[in-house]
């Protein structure tokens, strides 16, 4: 079984590994703005369906669970990652935008709750913002 601050970590490696640390800091962000509003624990919100992508099929969650096997503290970024979900996990965490939810513009397919987005800001590959408050939680088409 996978620890809660693993999935956590899990999520910012496959989502936003390939990015800066603001870029995991800005995921980071929506997924203790997500648990938060929902109140519910940043592990559960990184498994909402649809959510995070990494966790949609079940090759995904094959992937990352063979990665988190056997990947080590060396890797800089899986390091990185452990260290901003465990800051998350016992309540250090300060999220650094009010974003809910992101997408990258190159590979999402245009979904209406993606005009929906407020205060939206670029970071890297991927555009941040928040969704009104009504609209969390409820199914996005």
């Amino acid at each position: 079984m996978i620890p809660e601050y693993a999935i956590i970590a899990l999520t910012l490696y496959f989502e936003a590994g390939t990015e800066q640390h603001a870029g995991r800091l800005m995921v980071a962000s929506t997924i203790y703005n997500q648990a938060r509003i929902r109140q519910i624990t940043p592990a559960e919100a990184c498994r909402i369906g649809k959510l995070y992508s990494c966790w949609n099929s079940i090759e995904n969650r094959n992937e990352m669970q063979n990665f988190y096997k056997t990947a080590t503290l060396e890797n800089d970024t899986w390091y990185d990652c452990i260290e901003i979900a465990l800051e998350i996990e016992i309540g250090h965490f300060k999220p650094i935008t009010d974003a809910t939810n992101y997408y990258n513009p190159r590979l999402a397919t245009h979904k209406a709750w993606m005009d929906q987005l407020e205060n939206r800001i670029r970071v890297g590959n991927h555009i941040f913002g928040r969704l009104p408050p009504e609209k969390i939680g409820k199914k996005h088409k």
